[in-house]
């Protein structure tokens, strides 16, 4: 005698109700959503922070692969189902399946099979708001829909329960809207986290520092570091956003590289006002020069400040520059920087 039937149309949808049923206790699930979270709150506001400490070439580390592990945890269980369904459809296309329990046993019909089950076969009971999960593996399971069940004669839970042996487990289904709430709610938090770390590192980087070439030495802060990559001058250093080059010519040097037997500091300065727009020339004393003045490189406007100064019989050109929208940033910290220069003063790299 058939005290249950249920008749089961296979629905794309109810593979998606299954999902958090089907994915119930995976440990691997919880790994992937823990992962994620130190991904976002520790390892990306730290290795933002140290990138950005060292001047790697990219500051911001967005924690892309924790957002992923963390929408994996939410959305698996109905990515799950979505692909159990792709599975089962090909193997049984639109066919009906037809479940009837019995005092001993329960079969599961289609068109052209037909499986008889033991109760003592069954190794877990589930149960979400819509659904009945009846697991004959540990990965394996029977979908009954609370709607498809006819002519029951009993309480279906408590007939389950007490062939089977086992208690049913609520599982309560995740809300679609709640997991993307919160998945944005740990991106926003992940990227202030980031922001912050960014802003102490760059607020350690505006100590000052001293740099050294030879018997010269400029104070700047701790954004610049030594410009490797940069052949042509003697010693230059870089930040994100400003440049600071410094040449050294004696005598027969600068004659060769101003092309001029008779060259001297103020054949040195004419030279750096051709052909660019003035702003202000300023003489210190009569070895010393500071000129301030707008040009362009490669479609590119420079606000640059040029330091010139006769040492001995040796000419010391600096010039710190950066991209003209950035002049009202720079300006005064350029002549801040330009005042540190000593010579003879600093230790000899």
């Amino acid at each position: 005698m058939d005290y249950i039937k249920a008749t089961i149309k296979l629905d794309k949808k109810l593979f998606r109700k299954a999902g958090d049923a089907l994915a119930y206790k995976n440990k691997k699930l919880k790994i992937r959503l823990i992962i994620g979270l130190i991904i976002c709150f520790v390892i990306a506001p730290l290795l933002t922070y140290f990138c950005y400490l060292k001047q790697y070439d990219e500051i911001f580390v967005m924690p892309t692969l924790g957002i992923i592990l963390i929408f994996s945890y939410y959305f698996y269980p109905k990515i799950l189902g979505d692909t159990l369904y792709k599975a089962q459809s090909k193997e049984i296309p639109k066919k009906e399946t037809t479940c009837y329990f019995s005092e001993d046993d329960f079969r599961v019909e289609t068109v052209d099979t037909n499986s008889v089950i033991k109760y003592s076969a069954v190794v877990k009971l589930l149960e979400t708001d819509d659904l009945y999960l009846i697991y004959i593996t540990r990965t394996s399971a029977f979908i009954i829909p609370k709607n498809c069940i006819e002519n029951s004669i009993c309480d279906v839970k408590m007939f389950l329960e007490s062939k089977v042996g086992k208690q049913f487990t609520f599982v309560k289904n995740k809300s679609t809207g709640k997991a993307v709430a919160k998945i944005i709610g740990i991106v926003i938090l992940s990227l202030l986290l980031t922001f912050l770390a960014y802003g102490i590192a760059d607020k350690q980087l505006d100590a000052p520092q001293t740099f050294y070439h030879e018997n010269y030495s400029v104070t700047l802060d701790k954004h610049f570091a030594e410009w490797e990559e940069n052949q042509m001058d003697d010693y230059s250093l870089a930040s994100d956003e400003a440049t600071l080059i410094v040449d050294k010519y004696n005598q027969e040097d600068a004659e060769y590289v101003f092309d001029d037997q008779n060259v001297n500091l103020e054949k040195i300065i004419d030279n750096f006002c051709e052909d660019v727009e003035m702003i202000s020339t300023k003489q210190v004393n009569r070895n010393h020069y500071i000129i301030k003045y707008f040009d362009e490189y490669e479609g590119i406007k420079f606000y640059n400040t040029v330091c010139i100064q006769q040492v001995g019989d040796e000419y010391w050109i600096t010039q710190l520059y950066c991209e003209k929208s950035l002049k009202e940033d720079y300006e005064q910290k350029f002549d801040t920087w330009i005042s540190s220069i000593k010579y003879n003063g600093g230790q000899t790299k």
